[in-house]
């Protein structure tokens, strides 16, 4: 889970992780810029998958709750 009070708040920056991963946005909104140059903007209840490899960058702009599930 992670949580973000305040706007701006520091991330991962741009990486990749080593397994598939769902993201569930619970509170707040936030984006995820890709290498290819799209931007997906995630709102409460929206899902987004991940797959290992995959660059991301999350950009976080106001109060959010994120959700983050992963497995191998």
């Amino acid at each position: 889970i992670y949580t973000s009070l305040g706007r701006n708040a520091k991330t991962f920056g741009r990486h990749c992780d080593t397994m598939d991963v769902v993201i569930v946005q619970s509170i707040g909104r936030i984006y995820y810029d890709f290498d290819c140059g799209s931007r997906v903007e995630l709102n409460p209840g929206d899902a987004l998958h991940i797959p290992k490899g995959i660059y991301h960058n999350p950009i976080v702009f106001e109060p959010r709750v994120t959700l983050s599930f992963s497995w191998t």
